[in-house]
């Protein structure tokens, strides 16, 4: 092609397209590269830029054999195109789904989301020069990974959905393999004589070291949540923020410390369902192992 250059010369150049299937380039980017011999004179970039045939190709077969296509439109979290087209499917089709089903479901997605964020920025990372950066966060997928292949049997490409339920009911094991992997971390550094509080809504958690008290705990929340609700004031305006605490302390009999994270974690939900800004303690039962909430 002929163009004009700033200094008003005539220059012959060649239109040369990189992407979207270039090695050098992360799935969905196409450049237009304009070349001077070997020299890249000017190029424009086109985020998203993607088509498959993906269209054509769930048209040769039924609603159920599409699943293993939806995997690899985003092989980064597969299991969230297999629930969205089952979801699309089954409310065109009125297919009602099992609360089980629909719990399982959303456990799934929210692991998804979250490796899906690990692999997004570690990859960005990359292209900063911090590749061990890059190590480190997927370090922490690898353990959903596992979860994926104890539950299906397969680490990237799932299937694991079926329009109206699942391929498969989870594994014996299964919620103490989430619990490890999403806060595995948090409970290594809890041990039996500390009070846990869990702020609902982030995956973030205050313990008071020693403290067993009930009321003292019950204290601390209480001022957690006040400090927290002072207005905070940006430069936009003042901002209001909210919280949800749920204490459990050890005082009522041992605990190991995923019990008390679990406890911890029933009491944070039983406050957001009783409104913003409140707190509840989890409260052994007597004579039971089972946990009450109270204000």
């Amino acid at each position: 092609m002929r163009v004009i250059t700033p200094e008003g010369e005539h220059a012959q150049l060649m239109a040369l397209n990189l992407g979207p299937s270039h090695p050098a380039t992360h799935g969905t980017l196409r450049i237009l590269a304009a070349l001077d011999g070997e020299t890249i004179a000017a190029g424009v970039g086109e985020m998203g830029y993607l088509h498959r045939g993906f269209e054509k190709m769930i048209e040769q077969g039924t609603y159920q054999m599409v699943l293993p296509f939806t995997d690899r439109l985003n092989y980064c979290s597969a299991m969230m195109n297999n629930i969205g087209f089952c979801k699309a499917a089954e409310r065109m089709f009125g297919v009602e789904v099992p609360e089980r089903c629909i719990t399982i479901r959303v456990i799934l997605l929210e692991l998804s989301r979250i490796i899906d964020h690990l692999v997004c920025n570690a990859a960005n990372l990359v292209d900063l020069g911090a590749l061990t950066n890059f190590w480190y966060f997927f370090n922490r997928r690898e353990q959903v990974y596992t979860i994926w292949a104890k539950l299906c049997g397969a680490r990237l490409t799932n299937t694991v959905t079926r329009i109206g339920g699942m391929y498969r009911d989870i594994y014996p094991g299964f919620e103490s393999d989430v619990l490890k992997a999403v806060a595995g971390r948090l409970v290594e550094s809890v041990r039996a004589s500390d009070t846990v509080a869990r702020l609902a809504g982030d995956e973030f958690m205050v313990i008071l070291e020693g403290l067993q008290a009930p009321e003292d705990a019950a204290s601390v929340a209480a001022k957690i949540v006040e400090g927290i609700g002072a207005p905070i004031v940006t430069r936009a305006g003042p901002c209001a923020v909210g919280a949800s605490i749920g204490v459990a302390t050890c005082s009522h009999g041992c605990l190991d410390p995923e019990g008390l994270v679990k406890r911890a974690d029933a009491a944070a939900y039983a406050a957001k369902d009783a409104g913003r800004g409140r707190y509840r303690m989890a409260v052994p039962e007597a004579g039971s192992s089972r946990a009450i909430i109270r204000a």
